[in-house]
This record gives structure tokens, C-alpha cells and sequence, in this order.
């Protein structure tokens, strides 16, 4: 007869916990948008700070000699379960992988919010784009009719008079003068058009970014309560294999049984305990600092805050105790 480590028998009480408190913060009727509204709570690190977790520890060891003692006077073997040498899943590796697909949806999804948001500006920044280039042209052409007759006729010269060297350098300067005066033109005009297009597009361009804000937060709260609900189903399957796994294989003595019923009666008691425990020192945290929730350690909101520490630093033996 065997009987199995009961710190799985937790994750029943966690599961209970994953959202400790919805609502907390309808006490404070103002806060900043860069306050955090949600709060994590590492509750396999809050167990296990507990100051009484240490006599869980010390009951099942004293519930396994109550086995052990039964198996020895019965004579019996240990009865050999499937169930029982399966590997449970460990939850930090479950929650690693729940985490990575939900960024991988976060990404996926503001991809497509900004392509779609985006469309109707390209078409409009292409638009005017072209016929800001066209007004550049029509620009150009009226400095052409300005600059184009000075030009040909200083070329003309160079090509067909017989000049001097100090002619020919003079002319030669008020080519390169008239050229630059024209290309300086040009190019006013040009920054002059892309200003115009940038304050066109502004409006619109802010106007997207707000919408891409709005929905990026929303999606962090919808992705974080799937997170959530998809740790809280694994972890309440884990936990009734591990229950089905960790009955005890009796031989009879009802004496034993009973012993070994109460001890676990008395653990169970305690493992409550100290989750409740657990459970009102964050509610009383999550009240005074306007969280709206609490959840286990799921890592998708940003704004989200670790009460953890706090939790535990409120821990005192005394403050609970076994009716």
C-alpha cells in the first residue's frame, strides 16, 4: 500500500482561486488610465510562504506512516496502478505554452486590426500623393519657362562666341548660379508639398492609432481571461487524476482506515485553510488598490501588478487556526 505526496491535492484549492475577486476595485470611482486593473497572484509561491504550510508537510507524513503501517500488518502488496506512476503534467510548463499561443494570437489579430484600419489610408495617402507630384511637375514647368530661355541662350554663347578665358569663366558661373537657383526652387517646393501632405494625414493617422490603442487593450483582456479559463480546465483535470491516483489501497484494518481518513480529513481541512487564508488577504489588497481582478500568474495584460509579495507579507501563524 502506497500513499502519494498530497501537494496536488492544491491545485483543486488554486483552481478555486484563479480569479480570486472580479469587481474589487467598484470602490474607487476614479483612476488614472496607467493604474494597473489587474492584479497576478503566484499562488504555488503564497502556499508555500504560508506560515502553516509547513504542517501539511508534516500530516502527510504522519497519514503515509498510518499506510505503511496498515500495509505491514495486512501483509499486503502493493497494488500496482497505471494511474498512479503517471507523470502529471507539470502547470509552469502548461502555462508557458498556454502564454506563447496567446501571443502569438495577440500578434496575429493586431496584425489584422491594422491592416484593415490601414487600408483606407494608404488609398488616401496615395491619392494625394499623386497629385501633389503633379503639382510639383506644374511647378517645375512654370520655373522651366523662367529659368530654361537664361540657360539655352548663356549655353549658346559658350558653344558658338569666340571669348575670353574671364568671359567664358563669368558665363560658366552664371550658368551654374541660374541651375542651383532653380534646383533650390524646385526643392522648397517639394518640402513645401510633403508638409502639406503630413498635416492632411495627421488627423487620420491619430485618429487610427487611437482605434489600434483601444482594441489592443480589449484584446489583452479578452486574451487574458482565456488564459485563465484554459489554465483553470487543465489544472481541474490534473487534479481529479491526481485524487483518482492518490486513494489510498487499504487492506481492511478499519481501524487504520479510520485513522488514516481523519488525517486526511485534517489536511484537507488545513490545505483550505491556508487558501483562504490566501484569499482574503488578496481580496483585502486587491479593495485597497482598485484592482478590478486577480489571477493566477498568466502573462498577457501589460497593466498587470504582482501582489504576491504583499500577500505574503501580511502572513502571520496565528491567524488562523483548525476548528
Amino acid at each position: 500500500m502506497s500513499y502519494p505526496k498530497n501537494t496536488l491535492r492544491f491545485l483543486l484549492l488554486i483552481v478555486s482561486v484563479a480569479i480570486l475577486t472580479t469587481g474589487c476595485s467598484q470602490t474607487k470611482d476614479t483612476k488614472t488610465a496607467s493604474t494597473p486593473q489587474i492584479g497576478i497572484l503566484d499562488m504555488n509561491k503564497a502556499i508555500k510562504a504560508h506560515p502553516r504550510y509547513g504542517e501539511v508537510a508534516k500530516l502527510e507524513q504522519q497519514a503515509n506512516a498510518l499506510v505503511a503501517k496498515a500495509n505491514a500488518q495486512a501483509n499486503a502488496a502493493v497494488r500496482s496502478q497505471s494511474s498512479a506512476g503517471a507523470v502529471m503534467p507539470d502547470m509552469a510548463t502548461i502555462t508557458s505554452g498556454i502564454n506563447t499561443a496567446l501571443e502569438q494570437e495577440f500578434n496575429a489579430r493586431m496584425a489584422d486590426k491594422h491592416t484593415q484600419l490601414t487600408a483606407g489610408l494608404k488609398a488616401k495617402a496615395e491619392q494625394l500623393h499623386s497629385s501633389l507630384s503633379a503639382e510639383l511637375q506644374a511647378y517645375g514647368a512654370e520655373l522651366d519657362k523662367t529659368y530654361q530661355p537664361r540657360v539655352f541662350n548663356i549655353q549658346l554663347q559658350l558653344k558658338t562666341v569666340q571669348l575670353s578665358k574671364e568671359e567664358m569663366a563669368s558665363l560658366q558661373s552664371e550658368l551654374e548660379s541660374l541651375q542651383n537657383e532653380r534646383g533650390s526652387k524646385l526643392a522648397a517646393k517639394d518640402q513645401e508639398l510633403k508638409q502639406r501632405m503630413d498635416r492632411e494625414m495627421a488627423p487620420e493617422q491619430a485618429a487610427i492609432e487611437q482605434q489600434l490603442a483601444t482594441y489592443a487593450e480589449q484584446l489583452h483582456a479578452e486574451l487574458a481571461q482565456k488564459g485563465a479559463q484554459q489554465t483553470n480546465e487543465i489544472a481541474s483535470r490534473n487534479q481529479q487524476q491526481a485524487l483518482a491516483a492518490s486513494q489510498p489501497v487499504l487492506t481492511g484494518n478499519s481501524e487504520l482506515e479510520q485513522q488514516v481518513a481523519a488525517k486526511q480529513s485534517e489536511i484537507a481541512m488545513l490545505q483550505q485553510l491556508i487558501v483562504d487564508d490566501i484569499r482574503n488577504k488578496a481580496g483585502k489588497i486587491a479593495v485597497e488598490r482598485g484592482l478590478e481582478a486577480i489571477m493566477l500568474k498568466v502573462k498577457v495584460n501589460a497593466n498587470a501588478v504582482d501582489i504576491t509579495g504583499e500577500v505574503i507579507s501580511q502572513f502571520s501563524a496565528p491567524n488562523i487556526r483548525l476548528q
